[in-house]
């Protein structure tokens, strides 16, 4: 539903920056490909890459004169794989501790 399309820019309605921010979008990190080591460099970090499409983009939009509402714009395409706290406390980058922390002082 492209309610704007062909208008000029003054006639489209802009956002009150009250209402920041005007777009949210979010997507699965599992998503990504695992990259091809080529550089002879190993890396320090793994990708959980299960080629999950996991994907949601909600936007502002104005309903009617000065009301606003969101609507989403590319729809949850569903997740490939489990979502349990017991898998994501598994990863390793969760467990690591930060610098700041008073037992990295001993290290």
């Amino acid at each position: 539903m492209k309610i704007n399309a062909g208008k000029s820019s003054s006639e489209l309605p802009l956002v009150p920056g009250s209402l920041y921010p005007f777009q949210w979008g979010c997507i699965c990190t599992n998503g990504w490909k695992a990259r091809v080591c080529s550089k002879g460099v190993r890396p320090s970090h793994t990708v959980k890459g299960t080629g999950c499409n996991g994907r949601c983009l909600a936007q502002l939009t104005e309903i009617s004169k000065g009301t606003w509402g969101v609507q989403m714009m590319l729809p949850f395409c569903g997740l490939n794989h489990p979502l349990s706290r017991a898998g994501y406390t598994s990863y390793p980058s969760v467990r690591q501790l930060p610098a700041s922390s008073p037992v990295m002082r001993d290290v």
